[in-house]
């Protein structure tokens, strides 16, 4: 019975996903939005899955959907799989860009194998010019950062900063010394496991958000690299109610595409896409910019442990911006300093 449902499952995951995207129903060279049926229900035209793993994905990717299907007139329909039914983040962004996925939803820590120049996203948050909370990038920067992605087999759908990423735990922390020898279930990205190294932590990487429960209990885990936002949607607060308030880094993430399965689609529908997502985008930062944190105690360091921090992080700086094109750096100064 068991492997009937896994094989069940299959198969809906690749019918869902169709490769990238194909489907014997329309021509990839298509570029106007075909004719809608005028009586009847009709099948999509277009159907894409979306592989995501945290639940704080699922609600903005929901309405995502229902819009992207309201705009188009049924004629694009998203699937949604999240819980890391399809792996983890990286392997994902390795699947869209083979094509047997066709949209994911992770950070852009995620997708840096792939695309390094997207580490530019995960400077430490100590340097304010490159790590900015809440905001969604749309302009020169998106554009140049995305010919990067296409490059690759991908296309950039929609790219945020959100919340600063904290280092919680069950017992109160105040100065960065207390770090070391601390055991941390970490989000996996390299450039975040670099610091936590330089401050002698210890790493445990590779576990489920829906494993922390039982790590934390059988005490295998003091804290977690997380945000205000995992902790409530995951109902660890009570496990976990103080924070460090420090700029490690602040979580970036993406929307992204296969290019083919993007290509495919009528100009119309590839605005659709981008255009609502945009949208949801801003208003989800903006409620997050404006959420107050219930149920935990956050701590800040003082300026001796800052400057610490600064100088442990300041490798990781210079290493990603050697990284970096120059175009792409001085853009993305640009519009974090809201210069158009």
């Amino acid at each position: 019975m068991r492997n009937r449902l896994f094989a069940w499952l299959i198969c809906l995951v690749l019918t869902a996903t169709g490769g990238c995207g194909k489907s014997d129903r329309f021509d990839t060279a298509q570029t106007s939005a075909p004719e809608k049926q005028e009586t009847g229900a009709k099948e999509p035209v277009f159907r894409f899955g979306i592989g995501f793993s945290g639940d704080g994905y699922a609600v903005f990717l929901k309405d995502w959907k229902e819009k992207v299907f309201q705009e188009t007139g049924g004629d694009v329909e998203l699937e949604l799989f999240g819980g890391n039914i399809l792996g983890a983040g990286s392997a994902m962004c390795r699947a869209v860009q083979k094509g047997t996925l066709t949209v994911v939803a992770s950070s852009t820590s995620a997708t840096t194998d792939i695309v390094p120049e997207a580490a530019i996203m995960d400077i430490p948050g100590c340097f304010p010019a490159y790590s900015v909370p809440h905001r969604v990038y749309s302009g020169e920067f998106f554009e140049k950062l995305n010919e990067f992605y296409e490059a690759q087999g991908l296309e950039l759908l929609g790219l945020r900063t959100g919340e600063p990423w904290i280092i919680s735990s069950g017992r109160k922390t105040e100065r960065l010394s207390e770090l070391r020898g601390m055991t941390v279930r970490t989000s996996g990205s390299r450039w975040h496991n670099r610091l936590y190294d330089a401050l002698g932590m210890k790493r445990v990487e590779d576990i489920s958000l829906g494993g922390l429960t039982y790590l934390l209990d059988d005490g295998k885990v003091d804290g977690i690299e997380t945000t205000y936002e995992i902790l409530r949607t995951q109902g660890l607060v009570e496990k976990q109610p103080y924070g460090l308030n420090v700029p490690f880094f602040h979580m970036s993430s993406s929307i992204t595409m296969n290019l083919e399965a993007y290509e495919s689609l009528p100009d119309e529908y590839r605005k659709v896409l981008k255009n609502t997502l945009l949208e949801l985008m801003t208003k989800e930062e903006e409620r997050m910019a404006e959420t107050v944190p219930d149920g935990m105690e956050f701590v800040s360091f003082g300026r001796e442990d800052m400057e610490t921090l600064k100088e442990a992080a300041e490798p990781i700086r210079k290493e990603i911006l050697d990284l970096v094109d120059e175009e792409l750096k001085e853009a993305f100064l640009k519009e974090n300093a809201g210069r158009e």
